[in-house]
Parts: C-alpha cells; sequence; structure tokens
C-alpha cells in the first residue's frame, strides 16, 4: 500500500507523535506530521488532483457528515464556516477507486448520520463502496447497503435501528475485533 496525501506527498507511512523526531515540513493533507518510507516524493496540488481524477488512486479513505441509501456522500457544509468548504473532496471522488467513508455512526445529538437522503451538500453521487462507523461495517452491493460487521456489544437489529437509511443485513453478519 502506498499512502497519497492531497497536500502534495506519495509514500509516507506512520504518523509522528512529538515523542519522535518530526520534521515540520513533513505532514498529511490532515496536518499531521508522518514519516516518509523509502522512495517517498513531494508534489504540487496541480499534480496531486490529477493523480485523483486521474484514476490513479485505487481507493480512497474520506471522513463525512453524512451517507445516503444511494450511496451519495456530503462531507461540507456552507452553513458554518468552521466545517470548511467542499475542498479536495471532489477531486478524490471523480477517480474509479474504492471509496471508503469512515465516520460515527449519529452526531453529537445521537441523529443517524446514515441518512435516507443526505441534508448536507453533496460531494459525490452515487459514489460510496464501504462505510465505517464506530458500531458497523456496510457494503455498498446490488444497489443498497449490506451490513456485514457490528461493534462488540451491538446486535445487527440494535445498529439497524440507529440507521435511518434502509439497510439490508448480511447473511454472515460478525462482530467486529
Amino acid at each position: 500500500m502506498i499512502l497519497h496525501a492531497e497536500n502534495g506527498v506519495l509514500g509516507y507511512g506512520r504518523m509522528l507523535s512529538e515523542e519522535h523526531e518530526v520534521d515540520p515540513d513533513i505532514y498529511n493533507a490532515a496536518g499531521q506530521f508522518v514519516a516518509l518510507k523509502p522512495g517517498a516524493s513531494f508534489f504540487d496540488s496541480v499534480t496531486s488532483f490529477e493523480m485523483a481524477r486521474g484514476g490513479r488512486i485505487d481507493t480512497v479513505i474520506l471522513g463525512a457528515y453524512e451517507v445516503d441509501q444511494t450511496g451519495s456522500v456530503a462531507n461540507w457544509s456552507t452553513a458554518d464556516a468552521k466545517r470548511g468548504g467542499i475542498g479536495g473532496a471532489m477531486d478524490l471522488l471523480s477517480g474509479k477507486g474504492d471509496l471508503i467513508i469512515v465516520m460515527e455512526h449519529s452526531d453529537s445529538k445521537g441523529r443517524p448520520k446514515l441518512r435516507k437522503k443526505c441534508t448536507y451538500p453533496l460531494t459525490g453521487k452515487g459514489c460510496v463502496s464501504y462505510v465505517v462507523t464506530d458500531l458497523a461495517l456496510l457494503r455498498w452491493h446490488d444497489g443498497r447497503f449490506v451490513l456485514d460487521e457490528v461493534a462488540p456489544g451491538f446486535t445487527p437489529r440494535e445498529v439497524v435501528e440507529l440507521t435511518e437509511m434502509e439497510i439490508a443485513v448480511g447473511p454472515a453478519v460478525r462482530a467486529m475485533e
């Protein structure tokens, strides 16, 4: 696996903490300091987004505010400037690889983030391959999301009840380890 960050670094490895030797010029798109792997390279943001738009990235892992039952994703907001704008996410979604959304199952007020229809502006339509939340792993299959795994201490039924979108429960749902 070769990690790519939209800020223009290809081939980084683990994130570094304060206890490690940190180079303040080497960080990922989230601003986290990272270690470089042998052969790592740097480039401008134009090249970075050409890699994404050109289909040269196999898998994108992205945070989001919401995912809906059509596989659409919303990861930006116009209502709150602190949440940022659409940024590079739309470029990352335009490639041909898998899109894995990683987020909490519910928002801070307990409302579902897996919705029938997104309430935030869409970043991409019908593009999500997998959703990983703190409670579940869902996979897009045959035009719908299928629940494949649930977090320890939860049942598939409880996860479905905490999810607004319609999802199918896979035949061999297992607990995450």
